[in-house]
């Protein structure tokens, strides 16, 4: 059983991220072969992955060779194996091993600027999963010193990794993405073992709990206040003016307030859409006239449980 190469593509744009060749698996007499062979298909994996391209194909098979494909559409990337056509269904076993390899390297994925070496990262734990989990690489033993040595040289990998979390927490506005973002440094901190970092961390969170549940109850009391207001309209309505020509000052106050905060739960789509919505109730274009009691009806649709509005 043999694995001969593999990559990671962005989604859409098909910019390579991290890629690991293992020539040593193949025999010389094929080696030429298979470098034409491989460079005969780089376009189209590229265009595999590119949004431009609708196909969906997750195994193709080429001659005695098989390429695998399979999106991370969470990480905005795919992952192309390519290995003897034998070993589909190890892939299959393993596939789902190297995406929560990914996942715990989410954040330097998702905001990966063209930087070489930070995913160099993934190296350690990639190609362990491939030598302890897997019969895709046929490797030599080596001692358990030479892995500990291995392991010295990740853990700088991690630590540079980990600074790098810290400086993203520290821009990172929306509560969800940064407890991912504790959570991916906390695993960092485990890892190397760092009991200093792993208390620091704990008690951030206990703060970052208690501020999101503090959040959490903003949330709910201005999406409530936001609610009255346009409750109280509707019961009170006089018989010579409209919905319209009533007053919503308050209204608006504790909805563009119920946006603001649901954008720190990550919901930044609906947060730019309520914070319109907010604005028509202060300023009333005449044009939304006709419109606007399906405004009102709208926002008093909302879930009240502000656990509905968290994005992770």
């Amino acid at each position: 059983m043999v694995v001969y190469n593999i990559f990671i593509y962005q989604t859409g744009s098909g910019i390579l991220l991290w890629k690991r060749s293992f020539e040593q698996n193949i025999k010389d007499e094929k080696l030429e072969l298979f470098s034409s062979f491989f460079s005969a298909i780089k376009s189209f994996v590229k265009e595999l992955v590119s949004e431009k391209s609708d196909q969906t194909l997750k195994n193709i098979e080429m001659g005695n060779y098989i390429i695998n494909n399979t999106q991370i559409k969470k990480l905005g990337a795919d992952i192309v194996i390519i290995a003897d056509q034998t070993d589909e269904i190890e892939l299959l076993k393993i596939i789902p091993k190297i995406i929560g390899v990914l996942k715990n390297h989410a954040e330097i994925i998702k905001t990966w600027d063209g930087t070489v070496h930070r995913l160099k990262v993934l190296d350690y734990e990639i190609l362990e999963l491939l030598r302890k989990e897997s019969d895709l690489l046929d490797t030599a033993e080596i001692s358990e010193e030479e892995e500990r040595n291995i392991f010295e040289e990740q853990k700088v990998k991690y630590l540079k990794e980990y600074n790098f979390l810290h400086n993203r927490f520290d821009k990172v506005k929306a509560f969800p993405h940064k407890l991912a973002i504790l959570n991916q440094m906390q695993r960092i901190a485990e890892l190397v073992n760092d009991t200093k970092k792993i208390e620091r961390i704990e008690e951030c969170r206990k703060r970052m709990n208690s501020e999101m549940d503090l959040l959490m109850k903003k949330v709910s009391i201005y999406l409530a206040e936001a609610k009255e207001c346009i409750s109280d309209n509707f019961k009170k309505i006089p018989v010579s003016k409209s919905l319209f020509d009533l007053a919503y000052r308050e209204a608006y106050i504790n909805l563009y307030s119920f946006a603001n905060k649901i954008r720190l739960l990550g919901n930044q789509q609906l947060a730019e859409k309520y914070i319109k919505v907010a604005k028509l109730l202060i300023d009333k274009p005449p044009e939304i006239k006709e419109d606007f009691k399906s405004i009102l009806e709208d926002i008093m649709d909302l879930p009240d449980d502000p656990h509905k509005y968290i994005i992770n």
